[in-house]
């Protein structure tokens, strides 16, 4: 009989540590995709404050940006668009409405503002007709036709120009 009582509590037992492992799990993974859905909820909600603050001293496009954190400006010191970025500060880019703004969310600056540049090598044929239209210190917009170039993006370095 004695027998018998311990091995139903032998089994009681163990069917109790299973329930309350099943337990522990759907808590711990429910925990987890909470905590998955408030990070991208957050980044939403940090995204619109940026873009609340912005709209407040420029117009902005009517499209949904891109923002990214620079968390590495040593990567980037050799580009001239972020030789004023810190680390912290945000890239937020317009696609449709081919615009950049570096912004700094610590001091609620605009650092710079500048229009989206794709670079795009031209192909052999069209390389005379960009040389021949475009002054040879200026970059052009490579998205317009060569027939029609876009007024001067930003100035082209030396070594930049074409041959």
């Amino acid at each position: 009989m004695r027998k018998r009582i311990g091995i139903i509590g032998g089994a009681v037992l163990l069917l109790v540590i299973a329930a309350a492992s099943i337990g522990i799990g759907v808590y711990y993974f429910r925990q987890y995709r909470m905590i998955a859905s408030d990070s991208t909820k957050a980044e939403e909600v940090q995204t619109q404050m940026i873009l609340d603050a912005l709209s407040r001293v420029i117009e902005l496009p009517h499209e949904k940006p891109s923002v990214v954190t620079i968390t590495d400006r040593e990567q980037l010191q050799n580009q001239p668009f972020f030789q004023k970025a810190v680390n912290g500060d945000k890239i937020i880019i317009f696609q449709e409405a081919r615009r950049v703004i570096l912004y700094r969310p610590s001091t609620g600056k605009i650092i710079d503002m500048v229009p989206l540049v794709f670079n795009v090598s031209p192909t052999p044929e069209a390389a005379p007709q960009t040389e021949e239209i475009a002054p040879k210190n200026m970059r052009f917009d490579p998205g317009t036709p060569a027939a029609e170039p876009s007024r001067p993006i930003v100035p082209a370095s030396p070594s930049a120009t074409p041959s």
